[in-house]
């Protein structure tokens, strides 16, 4: 009997560090669970469970939104400032409207010298010619015997004659293609120079007297 003593009491022994050690890793006793209180638990986020090599797996994307629910896109400026379309000013009340561009108007009358004539020129005389029912005396000359008006014609042919008045003296200083038709006249001895004459117009005179031309052929000795 006392051999067997301590035998029974190592046996009791390792019996109560074996139900001991049981004890710990089961850990303490679980309480009955309450479905309720399970149900109003809010939902933990579930990790991703680990690759062979240790890594996380990747995450699934989440889904693009709408392009209606999409955030557009702002523009904005050199300083980072959303930059807006400027607001249109409207007009104050009463505000007068633009007039149109005036419209295609002719050359006022005083553009066009009220005394001039043109036109082609008949000729009454070496010193006198008509346009248009305008019976027009030439400016420096007067008439005298020997001139000849069919060499004048001849002259003028059907060139037009611009004809301007010249004032006081109710004359015309008529040109054709530029030259002074009184000097051609005065010049081939058609004619000869009035009192009024300018000095040009004495020394085409002076021309035909000299070459005795025209009028001047009658004074020749």
């Amino acid at each position: 009997m006392e051999r067997r003593f301590p035998q029974i009491l190592l046996g009791t022994a390792a019996t109560v560090f074996a139900i001991a050690l049981g004890w710990s890793l089961a850990g303490p006793p679980r309480q009955p669970v309450n479905p309720r209180e399970v149900a109003s638990r809010p939902a933990v986020p579930q990790q991703p469970a680990p690759t062979k090599d240790g890594q996380s797996a990747p995450r699934t994307a989440a889904p693009l939104p709408r392009p209606s629910e999409r955030p557009q896109a702002r523009e904005t400026d050199e300083t980072g400032t959303v930059a807006r379309p400027p607001t249109p000013v409207p007009a104050p009340a009463g505000t007068p409207k633009a007039p149109p561009p005036p419209a295609d108007t002719p050359a006022p009358a005083s553009a066009v010298r009220p005394n001039a004539i043109t036109g082609k020129a008949e000729v009454i005389d070496t010193t006198t010619i008509r346009i248009d029912r305008n019976v027009l005396p030439l400016y420096g000359v007067e008439w005298a015997r020997g001139g000849r008006s069919e060499e004048l014609a001849a002259y003028l042919g059907d060139r037009p004659v611009n004809c301007e008045a010249v004032a006081p003296a109710q004359t015309y200083r008529c040109t054709v293609e530029g030259k002074d038709l009184s000097r051609a006249v005065l010049y081939n001895g058609g004619a000869k120079a009035s009192a009024a004459a300018p000095p040009e117009l004495r020394l085409a005179e002076d021309h035909a007297k000299t070459q005795r031309l025209g009028v001047w052929q009658a004074d020749a000795p």
